[in-house]
């Protein structure tokens, strides 16, 4: 708007130079914009705008003067700049917005503008100029008089009168309200019985009263047209109906969130496997139960005309200095969401951490896990972000057994085959050790140390018997080699010494062999 006006000033200046030589003479041009005469309802605004144009060499002080005239109530009129300075060629545009409130009778108001042009370089030179607009305000509530609705009522006295009209029309309303309570909610409660599932039914149930209290409530406020009572308690009495409306809206959504939906949700999670839903359903739950009452508690107190934005502002400030406090938990909130969506592990898996722990998961929350150590019977928590920045190994993927392994070393010289072949039996002999396709037991030689050949048997089990069976294996491998007579050797050292040794090697000799072990 400012652009198009910009890019008009100089045809309007050529036109008013040409056409308005005796305007032209003035040192600041005041030009209209549009329509100077605004139809508004109580409670709204309009605003007008004048450009001003200095075609002086000289410079300028403008002051802006409102005044309103009004039949009654609070009309207020208002510069959005009171004082101005104009250079030479400079234009600046003007406003000057009306306002009522909402006790404001239907009336026409005068606006005038007084615009006081000051010569910069002489004071004493003042120039006032007046602008007029005019208003017209319809009020909030029209006086009814002894209409019934749209109908005058003719009805004998004393229903004819003002009092007995009010009665008239505030019992239509309670028999509106009746006729839908017992004939519009009968009729769609019998179409919902139509339907597969309960959810309209349950939606109705929920609808009933609230709609009851608003339709009653609003007939009671509508009425009150009729009666002559002062401006400033009807519009009380208008603000008390909206904030009641707002309240049962309010209750009415958080009844269809917390029975429906969340009803609805828990249902569905019942059914899936994942433990996001199972966290996130009861944080939805407790995010509803806050935010629906701030929302209706913000919406109430616009109603009565307070102002929300620096209660916003603050609430944007508070939330970042929060959130800055908060970082490392809600890092954890977010980890542990990533958790319950990637599901590295679910509740019941058994997982080794990178510190050497084997727990089984017992809870995983939005901010922390709980493990239980299997092998020192406490309770590990730990902070989800760990968790997700960690590596875990989980046992019980892709299924509940584990691979496992029992190692045993024999002296050089030993027949290997016939050592593959005891160990084998000795992991068939066990019922424990699985012997299926794809996990069958099987036997190498893991490693030719300095003193001794490693050899090595490995199987299948299930995670619930691992410590067990690798104790029993440990046994039964142990007894095997000893009755067959394969010798588990000690560890040795050979020293050779050139030339006859001296009283001190000799001395070291005896040492080292005295600390060698010996058979029983």
């Amino acid at each position: 708007m400012r652009r198009s006006i910009a890019l008009l000033l100089p045809v309007l200046m050529a036109l008013t130079v040409l056409l308005a030589p005796s305007v032209s003479a003035e040192p600041v041009n005041i030009l209209e914009v549009g329509s100077y005469e605004a139809s508004i309802g109580a409670s709204e605004s309009a605003t007008f705008k004048w450009v001003l144009y200095n075609n002086d060499n000289s410079s300028y002080l403008i002051r802006v003067v409102p005044t309103i005239a009004s039949d009654g109530g609070e009309v207020t009129a208002t510069a959005a700049e009171s004082f101005a300075t104009l250079e030479p060629g400079d234009h600046w545009t003007s406003s000057v917005t009306v306002a009522s409130t909402q006790e404001v009778p239907t009336q026409r108001a005068d606006l005038t503008v007084m615009f006081e042009i000051v010569k910069m370089d002489d004071p004493s030179q003042i120039t006032a100029v007046e602008r007029t607009a005019a208003v017209d305000i319809t009020a909030l509530f029209e006086k009814g008089g002894a209409m019934i609705f749209a109908w005058e009522n003719n009805l004998p006295a004393p229903l004819n009168s003002t009092w007995g009209t009010f009665a008239i029309v505030l019992l239509v309303w309670i028999g509106i309200a009746m006729l839908v309570r017992f004939l519009v909610f009968p009729i769609v409660q019998l179409l919902c019985k139509r339907t597969k599932n309960n959810l309209d039914n349950r939606l109705l149930r929920l609808l009933r009263m609230p709609t009851l209290i608003v339709i009653i409530s609003f007939g009671l406020v509508d009425s009150l047209d009729i009666l002559n009572i002062p401006a400033d308690v009807h519009v009380a009495i208008w603000q008390l109906y909206r904030i009641i409306t707002i309240m049962v809206v309010a209750w009415t959504i958080y009844r269809i969130f917390n029975d429906i939906v969340i009803g609805f949700a828990e249902k569905w999670s019942k059914k899936t496997e994942s433990g996001v839903d199972d966290v996130l359903i009861p944080l939805l739950q407790k995010a509803g139960m806050l935010i629906i009452p701030v929302f209706a508690a913000g919406a109430a107190l616009s109603v009565v005309g307070v102002d929300l934005t620096l209660a916003v502002a603050s609430l944007g400030v508070m939330g970042l200095v929060i959130g800055l406090a908060a970082q490392h938990s809600l890092g954890n909130l977010f980890s542990g969401i990533l958790l319950m969506l990637d599901r590295p592990f679910k509740i019941g898996d058994v997982v080794k951490l990178d510190t050497g722990e084997i727990c089984r998961v017992v809870k995983i929350g939005l901010r922390t896990t709980q493990l239980y150590n299997t092998t020192d019977h406490d309770l590990i928590v730990l902070p989800n972000d760990m968790l997700a920045n960690r590596k875990v190994e989980n046992w019980s993927r892709p299924d509940n057994r584990h691979s496992q392994g029992t190692e045993v070393t024999v002296a050089y010289g030993t027949d290997l085959e016939k050592v593959h072949k005891l160990l084998l039996k000795v992991a068939d002999e066990n019922p424990d050790v699985i012997k299926e396709p794809g996990q069958m037991p099987y036997v190498r030689t893991a490693n030719l140390g300095e003193c001794s050949v490693e050899v090595k048997v490995w199987y299948w089990v299930d995670l619930k018997n691992m410590w067990r069976v690798a104790s029993e294996m440990r046994m039964a491998v142990e007894r095997r080699l000893r009755e067959e007579g394969v010798e588990i050797p000690f560890p040795q050292r050979v020293i050779t010494l050139n030339g006859p040794p001296s009283k001190e090697e000799r001395q070291k000799v005896i040492d080292l062999s005295d600390t060698a072990p010996k058979e029983a």
